[in-house]
């Protein structure tokens, strides 16, 4: 028999009709990084980044979510990751004397976080903890390193938050009028 002019063919692969996409799991592939992407992009440290380096942060990045009081990381751990703050806070602190969290400062939506301890390489020197649900975009330490080495703006953008940090806790010093030891 010959296929009349009406006749429909199609090759099918995977049990899909060939070139017709897969609405599901596609789609919320591309969903999710389009998501990611619009949160790196928006935030003020990557707000200058090439897009191909924001593409490239938030194909690697993960969402990471923690509930009131969970540690997200914590003193002397190695940096595997950078956390910006989506949604929610969290709270930064280290072990006082007498065993105690002690507050150092609140972390909000647009904050990135653990930044410092991947680019010296050095263990936490701080807990993070939730304080409320939050959600982060955690962003591993070696796709955080390449954006580093590869943006200029990126290294200008944390070299001016981070002088910023060392202004407002010299002001916190002062105002606590703390005697630093000449030992």
């Amino acid at each position: 028999i010959l296929p009349d002019a009406d006749d429909l063919f199609g090759e099918s692969m995977d049990g899909r009709i060939a070139g017709v996409q897969a609405h599901d799991e596609d789609d919320e592939v591309a969903d999710d990084l389009s998501r990611k992407l619009r949160v790196i992009s928006r935030a003020d440290l990557f707000s200058g980044v090439t897009s191909r380096n924001q593409r490239l942060l938030a194909f690697a990045a993960q969402w990471y979510t923690a509930e009131p009081g969970q540690r997200i990381f914590s003193m002397d751990e190695k940096p595997d990751a950078a956390y910006l703050c989506v949604k929610g806070s969290a709270v930064l602190s280290y072990d006082g004397e007498d065993g105690a969290d002690r507050h150092v400062t609140t972390i909000e939506p647009g904050r990135l976080i653990g930044d410092l301890a991947i680019i010296l390489n050095e263990p936490r020197q701080l807990h993070l903890t939730a304080l409320t649900e939050v959600t982060f975009l955690r962003i591993g330490a070696a796709e955080f390193r390449a954006v580093l080495e590869e943006d200029a703006t990126v290294l200008r953008s944390l070299l001016n938050t981070v002088a910023s940090h060392l202004t407002g806790a010299a002001e916190l010093l002062r105002q606590a009028t703390v005697q630093i030891s000449q030992d």
